[in-house]
């Protein structure tokens, strides 16, 4: 498991650079409430401390003592690889699609392409997401999420 926690750990610091850079032009407080960069920035610093550590456990960890990885489902390190690279592609193409979309699309592709779940309950979690992530910071607590190309 040392490469996988190296690489999940590289991929984790990619996203939260990748999220920084996208809110760096927004401001982190306003006047009387957290600004719209407040959460994204909190999330990308906690995601690098916590990349950080994992890549320093990893790199530090001595080599003999690991265990064989017998227990290990089939397919289940290309499984995490591509839930990670979609993490990436969805953060770079929020700012053309959207947050409600891109977030729509991953959640699509996890259950129904990636975990093989069934099309209809994979479609509704996909609606119920996308619906109450849209609801909740769009509508009710008014965070400008970025809306791509589609207005969505």
């Amino acid at each position: 498991m040392r490469t996988a926690d190296i690489i999940i750990a590289v991929v984790s610091l990619l996203v939260a650079g990748i999220v920084a850079m996208q809110v760096r032009d927004l401001p982190f407080l306003t006047e009387f409430a957290p600004g719209p960069s407040f959460a994204p920035l909190l999330v990308a610093g906690a995601g690098t401390i916590l990349a950080l550590l994992l890549l320093g456990n990893a790199l530090l960890r001595p080599i003999e003592g690991l265990a064989p990885d017998e227990d290990v489902e089939p397919g289940a390190r290309q499984r995490v690889a591509l839930v990670m690279g979609l993490v990436l592609l969805q953060t770079a193409l929020i700012p053309w699609l959207g947050m409600t979309l891109c977030i729509a699309g991953f959640t699509f592709v996890t259950l129904a392409i990636l975990l093989r779940r069934p099309l209809l309950p994979s479609l509704a979690t996909t609606i119920i997401t996308a619906a109450f992530i849209y609801l909740i910071f769009g509508v009710w607590l008014q965070v400008d999420m970025p809306e791509g190309i589609f207005g969505i």
